[in-house]
């Protein structure tokens, strides 16, 4: 049976994080995936930030990286020997009493003057928030804002940008004379905005992450918008808003919007059992 990992979700570990976000085959563990369940499109081998190689092994992607973006952020952060932001706050202690948190729309805003340098004719083909706090929270994300950003450009010449954003700032930037993408879109197409998104899905139960539970594997509540298809109807391409969390149930979740509608599409947990199978549930 083929495994395929179908949503690349925000996670603590900032070298983790870039890892997950090429699409990658599972090897680790049987995902079952049921009939309605969102599969995302992007189709770009890898999201390759400054010379990323990813390897798959069982307990997880294996990360090799040369001075890259993961020093950056690191420097950012001051010195910490383990980046898990749970843990992060008491190496750094008062240093990190301030932290700048902006809106989806804000991030786009500032990336967006930052790409427009490199290629003319941009639009947005993925945004995605995710755990790298220098203090974690379980309310972060709760106002539509996160301190962490990835905001993906592209345009029909395949020209591509990727832009970092953290504490208020663009922290770091790549791009692609040529990389494939899963579609382009602007974010006046996108009628939710993040803080709409996240009431709508507390509405249906999802709550934010604890930073102090490891098994939850987020701290609060993280963001995505990207081209998907529901797995019953794999040519019916929508403009996604994920909104990403923890159920009712205490698992790992997510709820899915058609970001041009608001329609709900999917509000689905992730259950784990003990031979190391997955499968994803609606809650």
């Amino acid at each position: 049976m083929t495994k395929y990992k179908k949503h690349i979700h925000p996670i603590r570990c900032f070298t983790c994080m870039l890892a997950m976000s090429a699409l990658t085959l599972s090897t680790a563990s049987t995902e079952i995936l049921p009939a309605n369940a969102a599969v995302h499109t992007d189709t770009q081998a890898a999201y390759a930030f400054s010379q990323i190689s990813i390897q798959e092994w069982s307990s997880g992607p294996l990360l090799r990286t040369n001075k890259s973006a993961v020093d950056v952020a690191l420097a950012h952060l001051g010195e910490v020997s383990d980046v898990d932001c749970g843990k992060r706050e008491a190496h750094v202690g008062q240093a990190i009493a301030g932290k700048t948190e902006l809106s989806l729309e804000d991030a786009v805003a500032l990336a967006q003057k930052e790409a427009d340098r490199y290629y003319d004719d941009l639009h947005l083909t993925n945004v995605y928030s995710y755990d790298n706090d220098r203090m974690c929270r379980m309310s972060s994300g709760s106002d539509g804002k996160r301190e962490w950003w990835y905001v993906n450009f592209a345009n029909k010449q395949e020209n591509y940008v990727s832009v970092l954003i953290a504490d208020g700032a663009v922290l770091d930037a790549v791009h692609f004379d040529s990389n494939a993408n899963s579609g382009l879109f602007d974010l006046s197409d996108v009628k939710l905005s993040a803080a709409q998104a996240v009431k709508k899905a507390r509405a249906l139960g999802l709550r934010g992450g604890n930073p102090q539970a490891e098994e939850e594997w987020v701290s609060g509540f993280n963001f995505k918008i990207s081209y998907e298809s529901l797995v019953v109807s794999p040519d019916d391409i929508r403009l996604f808003f994920e909104v990403i969390g923890i159920s009712p149930n205490g698992n790992f979740a997510h709820v899915d919007f058609d970001a041009v509608t608001g329609e709900l599409l999917l509000a689905e947990e992730k259950i784990e059992y003990e031979n190391g199978d997955t499968e994803w549930r609606k809650f």
